[in-house]
């Protein structure tokens, strides 16, 4: 998409049965994305039959990303194994009669077998030569992990940031330990893209949940959530800040009253920008990460998926009660906001809001005259 025009240029085709996913930027003219668990590149100007394979994995492979020289991606795989030791030992594995013994349950979010292959998180090298991509053998990156090698405790990958020189990589892991079923924790450790450093473990001393890494543009310093109350999985979200080199952390904005669900970074690594909900409505919030000073940038809807976009824009998904989602820019400076897309215009041209509001109303009198609840600022 043309940010300036809104015009959308189609780079891929349908294909029966399957589908492109995680598209990744490569460089300015190039795009890359998954299809039948291959990786594939394509410039913007080229047509959809001149995009090229770069790289065919072991293993079915997701949360792809990619910076500068490396690129990064998960992969359930045997605990401290490559994608094709892991694939090589699944062949063997195949038509055999396996019996697995389970002494520990994790039945809080219990909705799969722990299996003994585990979501890992692996970097490699990524090259271009002339235009010509490649991606080179991939490394483990939880390999010097040692607490996560036990097949039979069910640790996952949850998510990951990597910062915009492919140095370091946040990830996020639900830890692994004997009384899963009633102490949730989820820890968060920085490590190097080509495992040279020691993982460094960024919240030991918090006994509950931490999400959302992000890296401020010259990877100097990293922001999270973290909850803070061991076993209180409905806490408030608190915004915590590790400076790398001086190995550091702090905690911002404390007295605000509101629970962040995701936080980016601005431009300058001065702000951080953060969606909570107020009211029924996801809204986005400036914090100073200085003085902690919080202000509203959106009054009413829902955004979501925030990222920013140049040095003072932000670039979001947004609607409201009565509207789809679009993808809209947020001016930092001046609070406009402007919609780049509106893709269910013609779906939505007879669609009569009114009789929206009639249900609303209707809503409201059963709720009045019976025993229903209904949601929290419905009548707005």
């Amino acid at each position: 998409m043309d940010v300036d025009s809104s015009d959308i240029k189609r780079l891929t085709t349908d294909a029966l049965g399957q589908s492109c996913s995680m598209p990744i930027w490569l460089d300015n003219n190039t795009v890359s994305y998954m299809y039948r668990n291959s990786l594939f590149s394509i410039f913007l100007d080229d047509d959809v039959a001149n995009a090229t394979e770069i790289y065919k994995p072991a293993s079915n492979v997701n949360s792809v990303e990619s910076r500068v020289n490396h690129i990064t991606f998960v992969s359930a795989v045997y605990p401290d194994t490559s994608l094709a030791q892991s694939s090589e030992r699944s062949k063997q594995e195949a038509g055999k009669t396996l019996a697995q013994v389970y002494d520990n349950l994790w039945p809080r979010y219990w909705d799969e077998w722990m299996a003994l292959k585990k979501p890992t998180l692996f970097a490699a090298p990524l090259v271009n030569n002339g235009g010509k991509w490649s991606v080179g053998t991939e490394t483990n990156v939880m390999k010097c992990l040692s607490q996560f090698h036990d097949p039979l405790i069910n640790w996952s990958v949850d998510s990951y940031s990597i910062d915009n020189l492919g140095k370091n990589i946040a990830l996020v892991v639900r830890n692994p330990s004997d009384d899963m079923a009633v102490t949730p924790r989820v820890d968060i450790y920085l490590v190097s893209a080509d495992s040279s450093a020691k993982p460094k473990l960024l919240t030991g001393s918090f006994n509950a949940i931490a999400d959302s890494p992000v890296f401020t543009k010259d990877g100097k310093y990293l922001a999270w959530l973290q909850m803070e109350t061991p076993g209180y999985e409905s806490d408030i979200n608190r915004i915590y800040i590790y400076d790398i080199e001086a190995g550091t952390r702090k905690s911002v904005a404390r007295e605000w009253d509101r629970s962040p669900e995701s936080i980016v970074w601005s431009a300058d690594g001065q702000t951080i920008f953060a969606v909570a909900t107020d009211q029924g409505n996801d809204i986005i919030f400036a914090i100073n990460v200085t003085t902690g000073n919080c202000t509203r940038m959106t009054d009413t809807g829902s955004a979501m998926g925030l990222s920013t976009l140049g040095e003072n824009q932000l670039l979001f998904q947004y609607t409201e009660q009565n509207k789809c989602v679009d993808i809209h820019i947020l001016d930092i400076e001046t609070k406009e906001m402007r919609r780049l897309t509106d893709v269910n215009s013609d779906k939505l041209r007879n669609v009569d809001v009114d009789q929206i509001k009639w249900l609303t109303e209707v809503l409201l009198w059963i709720s009045e005259h019976t025993n229903t609840t209904l949601p929290y600022n419905l009548d707005q």
